[in-house]
Formats: structure tokens, C-alpha cells, sequence
């Protein structure tokens, strides 16, 4: 069977990584060719690195707190239980502008994302 998106698979996770992105902590829970999705920690009033994509579609969405995003001059106010998919070739930065911590799930397909500093290799 082909390791692709079109075919039925068991992907491995990858619990234990995590990197530094800006301000914020992010958890890789799985990392393959065609999909990666993981975990992105904001304490209150911190923001993320301006992120790009060449060709993933990312899906953001928000476990815990309020964020906001700013997307090629647009903001977007996310709340709990909401979701903002971003294009691809968008530049994106992400800020927590709610109480407290926010914990944002995160999904790239597929997965062109560049690595940052890692703290748990």
C-alpha cells in the first residue's frame, strides 16, 4: 500500500517533541510526509512567529482561550470551539488576546512546515 493521503494508513505520533515558535510552545503530536498536527501554547498576552506555508492548508483550532490572527492585514477574532483554516502562501501570525492561556489545535496537509528550535529533540 502507498504511504499517500488516498489510502488508509496508521500514522505514527510523535508525542514527545516540542519546539519553540515566537512566544509560544508547540507539541508535534504527529509528523509525516503528508500531515502534521500537534499542539500550540500561547500564554496570555503572547504571540507566535509570522508563519507561511508554500503549499499546506492549515486548520487552527481553538481548544482553550481567545486568539487573534492577523492574516495579510485582516484580523480574526477565534473563540473556543472555533476553527480558522488558512490557505496556503498566507502569511500568518497568531496572538493571545483572552485570560489566561490559550491551546490552539493545529494541522497542516500537507505537511511543508519548516522546523524551529527544538527543546524536547
Amino acid at each position: 500500500m502507498s504511504n499517500s493521503l488516498i489510502h488508509p494508513q496508521i500514522l505514527s505520533t510523535d508525542p514527545d517533541r516540542t519546539i519553540l515558535f515566537g512566544n509560544g510552545l508547540v507539541q508535534i503530536m504527529l509528523n509525516s510526509e503528508e500531515i502534521a498536527c500537534g499542539k500550540f501554547i500561547l500564554q496570555e498576552g503572547a504571540e507566535g512567529s509570522t508563519d507561511i506555508h508554500e503549499q499546506a492548508v492549515e486548520i487552527a483550532l481553538i481548544m482553550k482561550g481567545k486568539v487573534e490572527y492577523n492574516i495579510l492585514g485582516e484580523t480574526f477574532l477565534v473563540n473556543p470551539g472555533q476553527a480558522l483554516l488558512i490557505p496556503p502562501k498566507y502569511p500568518h501570525d497568531v496572538r493571545n488576546v483572552g485570560a489566561g492561556e490559550a491551546v490552539i489545535f493545529w494541522m497542516f496537509m500537507p505537511n511543508d512546515h519548516q522546523s524551529s528550535q527544538e527543546v524536547n529533540p
